[in-house]
């Protein structure tokens, strides 16, 4: 059975981190788990890769970006593959996640 991941957070909010300990704990079961980094982002030389995944787990993100447009977003860019993704929510504390920004963007 595929099942899809999809993980709302803030950038600079160590989201990353817990995904991969959810994918390392996923292949250990024995499950195939496919990933793409906040697709909703145009990053320069992007591979074209979607939820055409034949993995038992696709995974992704979503940073810096209300519910509803991404939502909205992701079905556009058919990243969709089930009608009832497992939604991971990833919080940081304010003061360290501004004092990462900053600390990032060479402030």
């Amino acid at each position: 059975m595929m099942s899809d991941i999809r993980v709302w957070a803030m950038m600079r909010s160590g989201h990353h981190a817990v995904m991969n300990w959810l994918r390392a704990q996923l292949i250990d079961s024995g499950k195939s788990v496919d990933f793409i980094n906040d697709p909703l982002y145009v990053y320069p030389n992007r591979r074209s890769k979607h939820a055409r995944s034949n993995a038992d787990v696709f995974m992704y993100n979503v940073e810096d970006m209300h519910y509803q447009a991404g939502l909205d977003g992701l079905k556009h860019q058919l990243y969709v593959r089930t009608e009832t993704p497992i939604e991971v929510v990833v919080l940081r504390r304010p003061e360290n996640l501004f004092a990462s920004r900053l600390a990032f963007k060479g402030h």
